[in-house]
């Protein structure tokens, strides 16, 4: 399965879904140890613990975590009838 087909997979799933591990580390492209290292200090994405022990993320808050820190880039260009934010 590639990278396009996982991400388009997981994409056109509801919202309110929750991925495993493994599809949120293929989801922001980051290892699942990763994730486990972000868990245990207490950054990265929002996620769920379902039934105490599994963890799981939607993907609403996987978008968001992307969109809170943006790196690099030029810095955002003015709307038509507005300024940059």
């Amino acid at each position: 399965v590639s990278m396009r087909e996982t991400l388009s997979s997981v994409a056109t799933r509801n919202e309110s879904n929750l991925l495993t591990k493994k599809e949120a580390a293929r989801f922001l492209s980051v290892s699942i140890k990763t994730l486990d290292r972000w868990i245990y200090e207490r950054r990265g994405p929002k996620y769920y613990k379902v039934g105490g022990v599994l963890v799981r993320y939607r993907i609403k808050d996987l978008i968001a975590f992307l969109e809170a820190c943006p790196t690099g880039g030029a810095p955002p260009t003015p709307q038509f009838g507005g300024e940059a934010a």
